[in-house]
């Protein structure tokens, strides 16, 4: 995996939080150049008019653009980003790779999801911005963490990569005798955070289809 990388004049970081496969900040820059590297797949929301953006991947040509409000990139692990552009504020959230790998197999295949500069979709914002309420809480609702970043993997693997709707049968719900296992893994563990991952692994279901 690539080492990470990230310069920006002036970069400070507001809030920010790590949950396991997933981590999120708010973050604030100067005017200028800077660049971008990263093993985890990036999103991020641009909550005000940010630009004029030059924007180039891996070295290659420069492309100029504005983000309206609202407005967010796609920025998948590995690649190089150089940017340049004014002051501004910006909402991230960083996941790993190895979900979205996962996930495309489960709704069908299709190829892997290159950068996007720039593109609206309202219910990626929205989780976007209620993963950036959780940092902070004391403590995090887990499971709503992980919910939310899975629904954000769903929604831009079927965007992005071609793939439909899941084939399994699973996604429909789940059994009773599943069910019973996951309630009464939650009872034995009250009190105890537990994660999507754990109960999916306790209905012996992907996170994808238990979620």
């Amino acid at each position: 995996p690539a080492e990470p990388l990230w310069k920006a004049p002036g970069l400070s970081i507001e809030r920010a939080a790590n949950w396991g496969r997933v981590s999120v900040a708010v973050f604030r820059r100067g005017g200028g150049e800077g660049v971008w590297r990263h093993p985890w797949h990036r999103i991020v929301l641009s909550p005000a008019l940010l630009g004029p953006i030059a924007q180039s991947f891996d070295g290659g040509p420069t492309r100029r653009f504005t983000l309206r409000p609202g407005t967010l990139g796609f920025y998948p692990a590995g690649v190089q980003v150089g940017v340049s552009h004014g002051p501004g504020r910006v909402l991230q959230v960083l996941q790993d790779p190895l979900l979205y790998r996962d996930l495309i197999a489960e709704v069908g295949g299709g190829p892997a999801i290159g950068p996007i500069s720039d593109f609206a979709d309202p219910l990626v914002a929205q989780i976007v911005r209620s993963l950036v309420l959780e940092v902070g809480s004391d403590p995090a609702d887990r499971l709503l963490v992980d919910g939310l970043s899975m629904a954000l993997a769903v929604q831009l693997t079927r965007r992005f990569s071609a793939a439909g709707e899941p084939r399994d049968s699973e996604a429909h719900g789940l059994s009773r005798e599943r069910l019973r296992r996951v309630l009464d893994h939650i009872e034995a563990h009250l009190g105890e955070e537990l994660s999507l991952v754990e109960l999916a692994n306790v209905a012996c279901l992907s996170p994808f289809h238990f979620s």
